[in-house]
């Protein structure tokens, strides 16, 4: 459901210093919100004719539906897709708020047009809210998931299989993630800081382009500002390098081509999917979301505290409440234990379920959450039972069971304990820690590694949950 025009209209203005930039006369006219470019196929002024292959970039892109907003939505046209000219594509537009911070705060560590980022989320995943395709294959939006060319995350990164630590390919999607989809930063082989863009020609062999977009020391393909801040990296970078030396590697695909695609930036979204319509696509779409400069913004997508990356790229401080710099993710106004217990946890993503372990590398369920709560200070059981059963033994503070009839993650605070059923009759078999925001981390299985989750999506069948009070309240 859109949001009311009058409170939900996001205007060109509200991102700051995230200002356009046109890369050559065909960009400009995308941000001008002229269709005009549709003759040129972003070929710059007086290359409409680029006869590669014998196929003129003119007739390529010819059109009979302008691109327009109606409502939520850009209409445009196909410009080929599935083999179709005249059809009418329709797109949603509206931006969750909650992902409008990323767009933008990654279009002024890059200089990558606003529109253009927007619009390949917009036509990639709807902005994160397209989850499977008609058969019921995953879209890899939510955690864990790739699509079926092993793709992941909003603006669909290749990543390598989350569930084979042998995998490296990153499945048959060109726009490679790199490394493991969640590793922590110091265990990458490669990484770079929002905004860097290396001048060096190899970056694109290695396709190391997954960096830590909000700085909480994680990088994640499905963290929304990690997959952004990524997926416009590797934008900025191939277009650079195609305006420093076009046709040799990544913008030799944009030469070899046919038509060719001799424009940097268009070269950029060739890259992201190789496909001429597709870069018509995204232009037709930006085109839109420059009309106007504005849009709807739509609700959240309740995705995890976004970090303030503006602190990091401009210097700015931080809102009052706002979360320190250092540890962005973590909700503000937490008490001294749980934030302990958060940033425990979330140093521990990526790392392997072993049953029986409580780390220093590897985990099981209790085993987190034991050691997630020994880092604040905090004594409790060892296992599953004992920290479900906060009346008996092992507790070095007071802690209270409750929500045994029901879960409402309203009530729920982060560092709350939270217990589901695996198949035991008589105890829960699982616990998980609560951080906020409607997720929880938790180590779940050997195939899959400490991770984070949507409570309100999780298939296990919720038996209670139990918060502890180390100022011995029960309040």
């Amino acid at each position: 459901m859109r949001a009311p025009a009058e409170a939900g209209r996001a205007r060109r203005g509200d991102r700051g210093a995230a200002a356009l930039r046109a890369s050559s006369a065909a960009s400009a006219l995308i941000l001008a919100g002229s269709v005009g470019y549709a003759a040129t196929y972003g070929c710059g002024a007086g290359a409409a004719e680029v006869s590669a292959g014998g196929v003129s970039n003119a007739s390529y892109v010819e059109q009979s539906i302008a691109p327009h907003r109606d409502g939520n939505q850009a209409v445009i046209d196909a410009y080929g897709e599935n083999g179709n000219f005249g059809t009418e594509v329709r797109i949603p537009i509206d931006i969750p708020s909650d992902l409008l911070p990323v767009y933008q705060e990654a279009a002024e560590a890059y200089g990558v047009p606003f529109e253009i980022i927007a619009a390949i989320g917009a036509k990639e995943t709807h902005h994160g809210r397209f989850l499977a395709h008609g058969d019921g294959s995953p879209s890899g939006v939510q955690e864990g998931t790739r699509n079926a060319w092993g793709a992941a995350g909003i603006m669909q990164m290749g990543v390598a299989d989350p569930d084979d630590p042998s995998d490296l390919a990153g499945g048959a999607a060109s726009n490679g993630w790199g490394g493991r989809p969640i590793e922590r930063v110091e265990d990458r082989a490669h990484t770079y800081e929002v905004g860097e863009v290396p001048s060096d020609p190899s970056v694109f062999g290695t396709s190391h382009f997954g960096i830590d977009g909000n700085g909480d020391g994680i990088v994640n393909a499905w963290d929304p500002w990690d997959n952004i801040m990524s997926a416009t990296f590797k934008l900025a970078y191939i277009e650079r390098r195609a305006e420093a030396d076009y046709g040799s590697s990544p913008s030799d695909s944009c030469a070899n081509a046919s038509p060719a695609v001799t424009d940097p930036l268009d070269c950029a979204i060739y890259r992201h999917n190789l496909a001429h319509w597709y870069v018509e696509q995204v232009k037709a779409i930006a085109s839109v979301y420059a009309e106007d400069g504005s849009w709807e913004t739509a609700p959240a997508l309740n995705i995890r505290t976004a970090s303030n990356v503006s602190n990091a790229a401009t210097g700015r401080e931080c809102e009052p409440g706002a979360t320190p710099a250092g540890m962005p993710w973590l909700p503000p106004g937490l008490g001294d234990h749980q934030e302990a217990v958060l940033t425990y946890s979330r140093e521990q993503l990526g790392k392997p379920y072993v049953w029986g372990a409580t780390g220093p590398d590897s985990f099981d369920c209790s085993g987190l959450t034991m050691q997630a709560y020994a880092a604040a200070g905090i004594t409790i059981p060892r296992v599953t039972t004992g920290q479900f059963d906060p009346d008996h033994g092992g507790w070095s503070v007071p802690a209270r069971k409750f929500q045994t009839d029901g879960l409402v993650i309203e009530e729920l605070q982060p560092g709350d304990l939270l217990f589901y059923d695996n198949g035991s009759s008589i105890y829960p078999g699982h616990v998980t820690l609560y951080l906020g925001n409607g997720e929880m981390i938790h180590a779940p299985n050997p195939s899959t590694p400490v991770s984070i989750v949507s409570v309100a999506e999780y298939p296990l069948t919720f038996v209670g949950a139990v918060r502890v009070y180390p100022e011995a309240t029960q309040a």
